[in-house]
């Protein structure tokens, strides 16, 4: 039986991610910002790419454009199928780690395994199932992939208005003695303004979150409410610089909310809104620490990786692309432990693109 962690992992990951991101992966490396600890400092900044270029023909009056050749492009959608961790690089096998996803018509994923030593022996499946507007309604692990026994599911509901996510685990999917639930509430832009953890599901909240906005919609600040008794202890402020080639986001933690800077991450974004750079100040004092760099390629996905402990120059950590497919695709993607150019791991993607 997954910890009341895991799930309230999976709900954080899965729900949140299919509200505010892409369902087709685009995601070559195992990166997919899940290491940003500001988790939402780029989620609400949704440039959205409409896609308008489409050439549809309107002046051209006199031909059959009902036929095949209207010169509309269809844009192809790459999926990822299979991830594979290989420890030693010596193919998958004891200590590995193999996934595989199933998709919808949408590009959502629908079903996943998790196979711990690539033996073709499922250890925890999960079925995702999604509303008439493409939200998810449903989320069931199935732990040893036996069948209903040992589920566990999450159930999302959605106000008329959109404006209220409502969550609650269901340890043994039989729709009796909800746990975890929560309460995400959104504005009209679409961003989340609110979020609650009732962890017992009796109308008693154990963790409040509270998120704030500038005129622009982007995040500027984040409360926590430990106990949802009404008191920020602990205040997050982002503060946003634009810069030539994209932009720098300040994060700033104050414990207590008493205008003590108890630490500072800056994250860089390229023009693209990806993150390209990030360094942590503990202290706030200008003295930084774990930098990091992040490169990617056409499709948006990490071909390289460092990560500099004391930002003095000499990487500790480094990742890299090996090998891309035929679509540009990362298929190949190595892990590097002391940049010493030793493969100490590897990843291995298999795409489907239609």
């Amino acid at each position: 039986m997954p910890s009341r962690q895991l799930k309230l992992i999976v709900f954080f990951v899965l729900v949140f991610m299919s509200l505010f991101a892409p369902t087709a992966c685009g995601c070559g490396s195992d990166d997919d910002d899940a290491a940003d600890t500001d988790d939402d400092s780029d989620d609400d900044d949704d440039e959205t790419d409409d896609d308008s270029s489409t050439d549809d023909d309107s002046e051209d009056d006199d031909s059959d454009d009902d036929d095949s050749d209207d010169d509309t492009e269809e844009k192809v959608v790459c999926e990822m199928r299979k991830k594979n961790y290989d420890n030693m690089c010596n193919g998958p096998g004891d200590g590995d780690l193999c996934q595989s996803w199933q998709y919808n018509a949408d590009h959502q994923a629908t079903y996943m395994e998790d196979d711990l030593e690539c033996d073709d022996k499922s250890e925890a499946c999960r079925t995702t199932t999604y509303d008439e507007q493409g939200r998810i309604a449903l989320i069931r692990t199935d732990v040893d992939c036996d069948g209903p026994s040992g589920d566990v599911c999450i159930r999302n509901t959605y106000s008329e208005d959109g404006k209220t996510l409502s969550a609650l685990t269901d340890e043994d999917c039989d729709n009796t003695d909800p746990v975890d639930c929560t309460t995400v509430k959104y504005n009209a832009d679409g961003n989340s303004t609110s979020f609650e953890l009732d962890k017992e599901c009796d109308g008693k909240g154990e963790l409040c979150l509270a998120y704030g906005y500038d005129a622009d919609g982007n995040l500027a600040s984040r409360e926590t409410d430990n106990g949802c008794d009404g008191g920020a202890d602990v205040c997050l402020t982002y503060q946003r610089t634009e810069t030539d080639d994209g932009l720098v986001i300040l994060l700033t933690q104050d414990n207590g909310c008493d205008d003590v800077k108890e630490f500072c991450n800056e994250t860089t974004y390229n023009a693209d809104n990806r993150r390209i750079a990030a360094r942590r100040d503990d202290d706030c004092d200008g003295t930084f620490a774990e930098c990091e760099t992040w490169e990617y390629n056409a499709a948006g996905q990490v071909i390289d990786f460092k990560h500099d402990e004391e930002c003095d120059g000499e990487d500790e950590y480094c990742e890299r692309v090996g090998s891309s497919d035929d679509e540009g695709n990362v298929d190949l993607y190595i892990i590097d432990e002391d940049c010493n150019g030793t493969i100490n791991s590897c990843i291995d993607f298999d795409y489907a693109c239609v």
